[in-house]
């Protein structure tokens, strides 16, 4: 087994175990309350209009897919735990034209080039092994035009402590501080039209909710940042 190989599997293992409690986390549950309406705003503000082809990867519990789905996008969500998707395909259970949730690695999605219009990823680069090789893979699989979303922070140290010394090391944007280092990332890969919008009321939202939420430690809220590029 490779280092690479093997920092992935202990992010998959992390993640498999951790599907119940990140469902039902605060962060988590604001997809369905105060936050909902903001999320999918979010989303449709980085997206070609609906319907289109949308490929969510690291789609865990399925938060994003569903978000997506209710927007009109024709979705597929993608994950390597299968601990997280059991919560994902729960909910499609429960909808018409749901969306469609796979074992599949973030890295390397098992589809062919051109398959979609648009790649979301939420919370996913800073715990990517490889990530700009998975940035570039995600390319190959837009079709002309198309183009990804991506959602994530400027976590510090925050999240450097969910795995080990030697697999966060593998981690290239475990540890990122500003939108800078996602940016670089997404320019080395090849796209274009790179812009980051700061989800300041998202922050506020969070932060409010953190302070209103038992065991939930407002220090650990941070600034987040919608990212978006072309093909």
């Amino acid at each position: 087994m490779t280092y690479s190989e093997s920092a992935q599997a202990v992010v998959t293992e992390y993640w498999s175990k951790a599907g119940e409690a990140y469902d039902v986390h605060p962060t988590s549950v604001l997809h369905t309350g105060e936050a909902a309406g903001l999320w999918r705003g979010i989303w449709a503000s980085g997206l070609p209009n609906p319907p289109a082809d949308v490929l969510d990867v690291g789609t865990g519990t399925g938060l994003v897919a569903m978000e997506l789905w209710r927007l009109g996008y024709r979705v597929t969500g993608v994950d390597l735990a299968e601990g997280m998707l059991e919560f994902a395909r729960a909910k499609a259970r429960q909808v018409q034209n749901a969306p469609v949730f796979a074992v599949g690695d973030a890295v390397l999605p098992p589809f062919r080039e051109g398959s979609f219009d648009a790649i979301t990823a939420r919370y996913v680069l800073w715990t990517l092994r490889e990530p700009e090789r998975a940035l570039s893979n995600w390319r190959r699989l837009l079709r002309p035009g198309g183009r990804i979303a991506i959602v994530d922070g400027a976590w510090g140290d925050m999240y450097t402590r969910t795995y080990d010394q030697d697999t966060t090391a593998a981690l290239t944007l475990a540890g990122a501080t500003s939108a800078e280092a996602y940016t670089a990332a997404i320019e080395a890969a090849g796209y274009r039209d790179v812009a980051v919008q700061e989800l300041t009321e998202l922050y506020e939202i969070e932060l409010r909710h953190s302070a209103e939420t038992d065991g939930v430690d407002s220090s650990q809220v941070r600034l987040q940042y919608l990212v978006t590029a072309a093909r």
